[in-house]
């Protein structure tokens, strides 16, 4: 697998994708960008591993490079521009290195991330301390310091609702804990200030039991959707709830239409349907409230035009116009969508 050499700041085409309703793609682009390089030479036009992505409310794109162990920041402004703001950057200490990371939210209240360092079992909060991102973009992501959160945890996705409440998926437990980031400082811990709100019953593939369970989605109502990936299906927990319910795959590894394989990252639109990132079956689909099969948006082979493809996608985003953003992770680009609302 590749993995990124000596730090070199440089220029970059970051591979975008424009595409019309129904995620027919008429047209595809590379957007210019400015990033901290640290590629190998043989590849110096690629985004090696991105996995998740976290859009907050001026459309600034937050990528997680899992192989570059950082993560990344999209900016329009005359141009759009690109840097590693958490992570291995140029002032980055060693204490306060990534390794590995899976997910990322943006605190926009106090210009701080959270994010899942899997690689070093730990929740980190990444604060910025001067500048911000519209008018100090240079010395907002060079003055920082890291605090870690919740040490000693398998993590992998996160979310976090409007009540302030952090959630995190534990793959190897096979649960999902739930923290308070308001009103509370210095590391914290399960029983005191965390609590298990999703399995922890053992891995399994009961309705109380999550299997290796990877991308994770909080609505507005509080229930926790997950990807049960080792399970291969999605499953919802209402809030308080003992077990969960499916709500799409669950029938066995496959490639049919009521089955998935290795699923990862999921959201919903504004009518209710999930859209899953099947991984293992180089697809995004989406799925309708009370369907018993879903539908192929876009695949390996949705045409000859390999920029209306996925062959590995990850995590989701929305921005405020309606467009999806894809992480696909294997060719190493952010695809986006146009929706069809009908």
């Amino acid at each position: 697998m590749l993995r990124c050499n000596n730090l070199d700041m440089t220029s970059l085409l970051l591979k975008l994708c424009r595409c019309e309703p129904t995620l027919k793609c008429q047209q595809c682009s590379y957007v210019k960008t400015i990033i901290p390089q640290r590629y190998d030479a043989d590849n110096p036009n690629e985004l090696p591993w991105p996995v998740s992505l976290y859009i907050d409310p001026y459309d600034r794109i937050f990528i997680v490079d899992k192989m570059c162990d950082r993560v990344l920041l999209m900016v329009a402004q005359d141009d759009i521009y690109s840097a590693a703001i958490a992570g291995d950057t140029e002032n980055t200490k060693i204490y306060d290195r990534l390794f590995c990371p899976t997910s990322v939210y943006y605190e926009e209240e106090n210009y701080s991330l959270i994010i899942a360092d899997a690689g070093s079992r730990r929740i980190i909060r990444w604060l910025f301390t001067e500048g911000s991102i519209r008018r100090r973009f240079k010395a907002w992501w060079k003055n920082t310091q890291c605090e870690t959160l919740i040490e000693d945890i398998d993590c992998f996705g996160i979310a976090v609702d409007d009540r302030g409440f952090l959630y995190v998926v534990d793959s190897v437990k096979g649960q999902v804990t739930r923290w308070p980031l308001r009103g509370v400082s210095g590391l914290l811990k399960l029983g005191v200030h965390g609590k298990v709100v999703a399995g922890g019953n053992g891995c399994g593939n009961c309705l109380d039991q999550l299997n290796n369970p990877s991308y994770i989605f909080v609505d507005q109502d509080y229930s926790i959707i997950i990807s049960d990936t080792g399970n291969n299906r999605i499953m919802i927990w209402f809030e308080g709830s003992p077990s969960g319910k499916t709500l799409a795959g669950g029938r066995g590894r496959g490639n049919k239409l009521d089955q998935l394989s290795s699923p990862q990252g999921i959201t919903f639109d504004n009518f209710g349907r999930v859209y899953i990132a099947d991984a293992g079956n180089s697809r995004v689909v989406r799925w309708t409230p009370g369907a018993t099969e879903g539908e192929i948006l876009v695949d390996s082979s949705a045409s000859k035009d390999e920029f209306n493809q996925v062959t590995d996608p990850r995590g989701f985003a929305w921005d405020n116009e309606g467009h999806l953003y894809v992480a696909d992770a294997k060719i190493g680009r952010i695809l986006k969508f146009k929706i069809d609302d009908s």
